[in-house]
């Protein structure tokens, strides 16, 4: 599995995202509705925009997801499913 970034899934990523599913699928049917996405998400958010009121800078929010924002090795991604178009 192929992450945006070039990124290779691992043993440890594949822990963390069982844990995440865990975190996210409030219902525990194992998938994820939009309706428990968003709330996990407005949680993420509320962390990153502390005492701005609902708000936050673009620093805020490459603090809290610096690999997001993490500049692009491209001798990384030869050879990977990644081709830039899944990186937002």
């Amino acid at each position: 599995m192929a992450l945006a970034g070039g990124m290779v899934a691992t043993p440890a990523f594949a822990d963390k995202s069982d844990d995440m599913m865990k975190m996210m699928d409030t219902n525990k049917n194992g998938m994820i509705e939009k309706d428990e996405y968003l709330a996990y998400q407005s949680k993420v958010f509320d962390k990153m925009a502390a005492d701005k009121k609902g708000q936050a800078t673009m620093k805020d929010v490459m603090k809290a997801f610096p690999a997001a924002f993490a500049p692009i090795n491209p001798w990384q991604c030869a050879g990977s499913v990644w081709r830039g178009a899944n990186r937002l």
